[in-house]
């Protein structure tokens, strides 16, 4: 058989040769078995395939065909499994319900085992309806329905019908209401498999309601309004179905109604929308006459350079019930007219839309207040007539208009045309007078100015000779003779010495006045010359000495050297025998000497000069902001002005008395004032540099720059949501910080940086303001310190 086991099963009876061969081959054994036959009397088994409980009956019959039973498992101790045989008694066709199916085996030897299987057929057809029409009617007359009717639905089934049955809705025949219906038919077969077939019946109302508005109504108008309140019943309506009223047009009952006539409008509809209308009219009359006020009399003057006067008045406004009025002038001359000189009567009429009307009556009454207009007369001025004391004047008479009328021109002061006026101012005065009163007056002066000098004639000049060492003579002259047009004149000696007085040695002018009572004057002058025989000498310049002004005495001194029997002057008028002139302001002088005689020396020119303050030499200082307070007078050098007093030009508000605290001003560079105020006032500056070199930093740039933040990420989750710099300020820093992208553009700015971007920016191009995600250039700067700027990059994270 070719087994490789020790236990070697055969088919059947007989004699066998066994081969043994051990595993190497090396030794080999044959031998001889004989099998004899025995008898099989022990039956196979069998076991049957699952029962089939859902089997469905082929569509359209009441029965399953090709129903797959499945495999029998069976086995046995001799005969083998392929020759085994297997047999069943299912039928065909299975029916609806249980059929019970017996397998059976049978050996080699004829033993025989079965099993059941059972098979349940299931009737899952449900039955086939006809498809149902919608059905649409109107309601029948007066009802809100109508009687329908329709047919049994047709049906069939694989196997059998049990019933057909409406299970929703009416029955044929019955009064469906109006809308829409749903009328099920439910069909069961024998196996309780069930449909349905549903449609619709509807009801449609068509048929409109009637309705009944009230009787129009006619009333008057309340008193002074335009309206009425006017009550009514609503209209009434009646339906098949249904049915409401509304009003759909007017005002309701109760509501003020206006002049005229109003259509009221009631809608009656029912549930189906149909819908009837019906109007009636309510009319309000007015029978209230309007009112009306006029303005108060006018009282007004004549309008200048017209006997009249432009009167305007406003027209006067009516008040009607109704709200519509007008308002027409019945009488008189309008508005903005000119009105005549007396009184004018306006009467104005308000009437109503419905006629009614009513008049009110005013007056105007123009005066005649403006007084006649007179020509100016210019003043006139004019001399004296040759050889009198006055003179003829002639003038023409003013002209005189009136806005009415003139009635008079008359002279009422002053003396008439072509008389003689005498010498100063005459005043004349013409009065005008018009028709109703009103008078004007024109005035002018007529001065007659005597301009005829007086004459006046002196006697000859006179020369006499004294000997040397005289200083003057007694001149006696005759007197000046005088005549004028008019009296009053009076004789002054106005220069010179009067005869018979002494006159000194040289040339005296003597000069008469003779003036007449018109002021007009005139002067004859003749010399007295009083000349001395063999006269000395004129005296030389004078020699001077000078002290200049100073700061410390703002004033000069001129000392000049004297000599006997001269004075001196240092303006050329005021001569004193003193040679010291002191307390002399800044300028230039003329010193001159002058000799007995009157002779007067050349002159000596002297200039006292302004005091001019000294420059002060100053010194610099550089000073620490942990130094103690320091003395600004310290940087003033050399002999200097010490009333004075230091300036703070900058209010930097560390001055003090000329001290200043260094600790009380930030590194830089200040400048302060040496203000000197008295005669010579002047103004120094002192430059002071203020450092931070003694100071002490807790921190360097590295420990700044290890400090920074070398990425944001503002998620929210406090890690890295802003850009720190020195986040726990241990450095007591102030730093300014600005933030570049990529292409150099700058995105963030701030000073006295507070460690707070996250990303934003002004000039981001998103909605938000948030800028994208990448690396950005920062550079950080140093307050008050000499800190080179840190410049690096961050990476921006996205939110």
């Amino acid at each position: 058989t070719g087994a490789t086991t020790a236990a070697i099963e055969v088919a059947t009876a007989g004699d066998y040769s066994v081969l043994i061969t051990n595993q190497d081959s090396q030794c080999t054994d044959e031998d001889s078995l004989e099998v004899i036959y025995i008898t099989d009397t022990e039956i196979p088994t069998i076991t049957c395939p699952a029962d089939l409980m859902e089997v469905s009956a082929d569509k359209g019959i009441c029965q399953a065909t090709q129903v797959d039973l499945g495999i029998s498992t069976v086995s046995d101790n001799c005969t083998a499994n392929e020759d085994l045989i297997i047999t069943n008694d299912a039928p065909e066709i299975f029916e609806v319900g249980k059929t019970v199916v017996t397998w059976t085996v049978k050996d080699a030897t004829g033993n025989l085992s079965s099993c059941e299987q059972i098979v349940i057929v299931k009737d899952n057809e449900a039955p086939v309806l006809e498809e149902m029409n919608d059905i649409t009617v109107n309601n029948d007359p007066t009802i809100c329905g109508a009687v329908v009717n329709f047919g049994v639905v047709g049906a069939t089934d694989n196997c059998e019908l049990d019933s057909v049955e409406i299970t929703e809705g009416f029955e044929s025949g019955s009064v469906f209401p109006v809308g829409e219906t749903t009328v099920t038919y439910t069909v069961t077969d024998v196996n309780d498999n069930i449909s349905t077939e549903s449609f619709t019946v509807t009801v449609v109302d068509n048929e409109t309601p009637e309705i009944s508005c009230p009787s129009a109504i006619i009333v008057g108008t309340e008193t002074g309004v335009s309206y009425a309140t006017v009550d009514f019943e609503n209209a009434t309506a009646t339906d098949n179905c249904s049915v409401s009223v509304e009003q759909t047009g007017g005002p309701v009952s109760g509501s003020q109604f206006e002049i005229g006539v109003t259509t009221i409008t009631f809608t009656a509809t029912d549930a189906s929308g149909n819908t009837s209308e019906c109007s009636f009219t309510i009319t309000v009359e007015d029978n209230e006459d309007p009112t009306i006020s006029c303005p108060a009399d006018i009282n007004q003057n004549v309008d200048a350079g017209v006997c009249g006067a432009v009167v305007n008045f406003e027209t006067p406004s009516g008040l009607d019930n109704s709200g519509n009025v007008t308002v027409e002038q019945t009488a008189g001359l309008e508005s903005g007219q000119v009105f005549p000189v007396g009184i004018t009567t306006i009467s104005f009429t308000a009437k109503d839309a419905a006629g009614n009307s009513i008049t009110c009556s005013f007056k105007v009454t123009v005066a005649d207040d403006e007084a006649p207009v007179i020509d100016d007369i210019n003043n006139i001025t004019t001399n004296t007539d040759a050889g009198i004391c006055g003179a003829i004047v002639n003038f023409t008479v003013p002209n005189a208009t009136d806005n009415c009328e003139v009635e008079s021109v008359i002279l009422t002061e002053g003396l008439e045309p072509g008389t003689v006026f005498p010498v100063g101012v005459t005043k004349v005065t013409y009065t005008a007078t018009d028709n109703n009163g009103n008078i004007a007056t024109s005035s002018f002066t007529v001065t007659v100015v005597d301009n005829d000098a007086p004459s006046i004639e002196c006697p000859d000049s006179i020369t006499v000779n004294v000997e040397n060492g005289v200083t003057g003579m007694v001149v006696n002259y005759a007197t000046v003779t005088t005549t004028d047009n008019c009296e009053g004149t009076t004789v002054e000696l106005t220069s010179g010495i009067a005869s018979g007085q002494e006159f000194p040695v040289g040339e005296t002018v003597v000069t008469y006045t003779v003036t007449d009572a018109s002021g007009n004057f005139t002067t004859c002058s003749f010399t007295v010359t009083v000349d001395v025989n063999d006269p000395a000498p004129a005296p030389t310049a004078p020699d001077v000495e000078v002290t200049q002004a100073t700061c410390a005495l703002p004033t000069g001194t001129i000392l000049v050297t004297v000599i006997d029997g001269l004075t001196y002057s240092i303006d050329g008028e005021n001569y004193q025998e003193s040679g010291l002139f002191e307390t002399l302001a800044p300028g230039t002088y003329q010193v001159t000497a002058m000799d007995s005689l009157g002779q007067i020396s050349d002159t000596t020119e002297v200039t006292i000069n302004e005091p001019v303050a000294a420059t002060i030499e100053t010194n610099t200082i550089d000073l620490c902001v942990d130094d103690s307070v320091y003395d600004l007078f310290d940087l003033l050098l050399g002999d200097y002005d010490d009333s004075g007093m230091f300036v703070d030009t900058n209010n930097t508000g560390a001055l003090d008395d000329g001290f200043i605290d260094p600790s009380l001003l930030e590194v830089g560079t200040y400048q302060f004032t040496y203000q000197v105020e008295g005669n010579c006032p002047s103004s120094t500056l002192v430059t002071v540099s203020i450092n931070n070199d003694c100071v002490v930093l807790a921190c360097s740039t590295e420990d700044i720059r290890d400090s920074i933040s070398k990425a944001v990420t503002p998620n929210g989750d406090r890690i890295n949501d802003t850009f720190e710099v020195d986040p726990v300020n241990s450095c007591g820093f102030t730093y300014d910080v600005k933030i570049f992208n990529r292409w150099g553009a700058k995105v963030f700015e701030a000073n006295d940086y507070q460690n707070d971007w996250d990303g934003y920016s002004d000039s981001s191009f998103t909605s938000s303001n948030q800028l994208p995600s990448g690396t950005y250039f920062y550079i950080v700067e140093f307050r008050n310190n000499d800190f080179q700027p840190i410049q690096g990059y961050i990476y921006l994270g996205t939110k």
